[in-house]
């Protein structure tokens, strides 16, 4: 008589031994690897203007590299709003004469009260703006993806994922390696469990999206619009120093340099104390000591 339990749960345990073995380090799990990055890299110089399932190459190639810096899904890009006005109601992305921007607009953890106009508290604003890598500026002026209210433009949704299917169909078979889709839209989750080095509330805000799992970090943490920015190049900047891993020739795109300022504006928690008010709380208990 076999007992189907007592070998199910021993075949269980074969498994987990096998993907151990497969994932010997973090980054060895179901993650774009360096030496996949850097085709990726190099293939967005490409001078070859086909069309793929009737879209330009240069657009997918742009679709494709706006999925990998924001960590967002194929509809979510698609769809993403386009405009040409810097205003605070316009969310999206906002086109200027030299760069892209990215404006989010977090959803806060707790309504805005009568300690909204306490002097001692940091204030809060609703939208942030995310300056997006110069290079991604240059790729999106050079595709046919301008003019457009939604990023994608005419095309639709399941015409850019059988496009972008055959696309990388075409370059796993030239450089042999097993690019996908789904591994580029959760590259920068994947690379943040991985590395356990950044702060995934910062990604959720680029990414658009909020977890449940995330709302007290949110609810006592503030960045300013700045800070915000900075720990957003240092995601990149670990993505880009990944493919420089594997092919010392890669430049890495230059990003701005940005100093953190003393903006009394920002993202998170409505009851973070300013510095002055902080200073004077120090002061008043030193003076008590004294």
């Amino acid at each position: 008589i076999k007992d189907k339990a007592k070998i199910n749960h021993k075949n269980r345990g074969i498994s987990k031994c096998v993907s151990r073995s497969h994932n010997i380090t973090p980054l060895a799990r179901n993650l774009l690897q360096p030496n996949e990055l850097s085709y990726l890299w190099h293939d967005r110089s490409s001078q070859r203007t086909t069309l793929i399932n009737k879209i330009p190459r240069t657009d997918i190639q742009c679709i494709l590299h706006l999925i990998l810096i924001t960590g967002r899904n194929l509809s979510d890009v698609c769809n993403l709003d386009v405009h040409h006005s810097t205003s605070n109601d316009n969310l999206g992305l906002i086109v200027t004469e030299s760069e892209l921007i990215l404006k989010i607009a977090p959803k806060p953890t707790a309504k805005r009260g009568k300690h909204s106009d306490n002097p001692n508290l940091l204030k809060n604003q609703t939208v942030a703006a995310i300056g997006l890598p110069q290079y991604f500026y240059n790729m999106f002026i050079k595709s046919n993806l301008r003019g457009h209210t939604k990023f994608s433009g005419k095309p639709s949704v399941n015409a850019y994922r059988i496009a972008i299917e055959s696309y990388l169909k075409k370059l796993n078979q030239r450089h042999r390696c097993q690019i996908s889709l789904k591994r580029i839209e959760n590259y920068l989750i994947n690379n943040l469990i991985a590395t356990e080095k950044h702060d995934p509330v910062i990604l959720e805000m680029l990414r658009g999206e909020l977890s449940y799992y995330s709302r007290s970090p949110r609810h006592y943490a503030w960045y300013s619009e700045t800070e915000i920015n900075c720990r957003i190049q240092a995601i990149w900047l670990d993505m880009f120093n990944q493919m420089r891993g594997y092919d010392t020739d890669i430049q890495i795109p230059v990003l701005p340099e940005l100093q953190l300022d003393l903006d009394t504006t920002g993202i998170g928690s409505q009851f973070t104390p300013t510095r002055a008010a902080i200073k004077d709380w120090v002061n008043h208990r030193l003076a008590h000591l004294k």
